[in-house]
């Protein structure tokens, strides 16, 4: 009689951390603090591991920590009881670059959902992801060999590139510019962060010449950023929000024709160096036979990651093929 009272007592003491962790999962929860409602939801889901509702809010804490992998999982053990689970599972196949699923999730939810106001979001991120898909069929093949996480202020610092490749310069707190290895040319970018164009100037024994303005074949939208020219004088790698791209700043590769004194068509570098964030500053050193881009696609608001790989070049193709 004793040790049934005493099962009792435990199951009633259970139930009652369980409410008071499921009251205080639902807080955090609702506060937005991610780290500690995950930290509760893992507890609740020892007590009872089939709780749609523990599964859902799990993922949904998964998620907004970045972490995807695990938010799919969870999203897809937290069955059907929540149709807004559709659209943040969609949101975790984006992140994670698995297209195809994005596409069918957003679709799911809005077939669900027909009245719901994401649904110009999610008509544009099913256009994008479907342009995605695409570019992931002609995906370069890149080794990394290094990533740092530094300061938007202090990306320079992150670029160990030789003389030989020329020298990175800073023209103000967002533009970039390049000057070659004879200290002879730069080419630069002028402007502000919604508007910004490249320039070129010649170092004569007088000075500098005149600022010139690259020709609109390579200024071709409302913000051109962070020029690098190979040490053939000929190829020039630089970052642009162009309108065919995946998104904020992309990097396009156009060449010079010294016979017609123009540029070739940009085209746009791919993946994995693009995507839907800020991709720019893409440098290769020959040289050393590296090569460096920034993005902000993992980072803070105030900082960036900077990517050192293998130099080779890109892989070139249209996204139309």
């Amino acid at each position: 009689m004793r040790k049934f009272i005493f099962t009792i007592g435990l199951l009633a003491l259970a139930f009652s951390l369980s409410a008071q962790t499921a009251e205080t999962a639902e807080r955090q929860f609702t506060d937005s603090n991610y780290v500690a409602a995950r930290q509760s939801y893992e507890q609740l889901l020892k007590y009872n591991s089939k709780s749609t509702l523990y599964l859902y809010r799990y993922a949904r804490c998964a998620q907004e920590m970045g972490d995807y992998a695990v938010a799919i999982d969870y999203f897809n053990k937290a069955g059907e009881r929540y149709s807004l689970k559709h659209f943040f599972l969609a949101e975790c196949y984006f992140h994670t670059q698995q297209m195809a699923d994005a596409v069918a999730e957003y679709q799911t939810y809005m077939n669900l959902n027909p009245d719901t106001d994401r649904r110009a979001y999610i008509e544009q991120q099913i256009a994008l992801a479907e342009k995605m898909q695409r570019y992931l069929r002609h995906t370069a093949s890149v080794t990394l060999l290094d990533s740092t996480d530094v300061a938007k202020k202090d990306v320079l610092s992150a670029y160990n590139i030789s003389p030989e490749a020329g020298f990175l310069f800073r023209k103000d707190s967002t533009l970039f510019g390049y000057m070659n290895q004879l200290r002879a040319r730069r080419i630069f970018a002028s402007g502000n962060d919604s508007a910004s164009v490249l320039l070129t100037q010649y170092s004569l024994i007088g000075g500098w010449t005149p600022v010139d303005t690259l020709p609109a074949s390579v200024n071709m939208s409302s913000q051109q950023n962070s020029p690098y020219f190979l040490s053939d004088g000929v190829t020039l790698y630089y970052a642009s929000d162009k309108a065919d791209g995946l998104g904020g700043l992309d990097i396009y590769i156009t060449r010079y024709n010294s016979a017609t004194d123009t540029y070739t068509v940009p085209e746009n570098i791919g993946l994995p160096f693009n995507s839907p964030a800020n991709d720019f500053l893409y440098v290769l050193d020959e040289t050393q036979g590296v090569g460096y881009w920034a993005t902000d696609r993992y980072s803070s608001p105030d900082s960036v990651r900077v990517y050192k790989f293998e130099s080779k070049e890109p892989i070139l193709w249209s996204p139309e093929e």
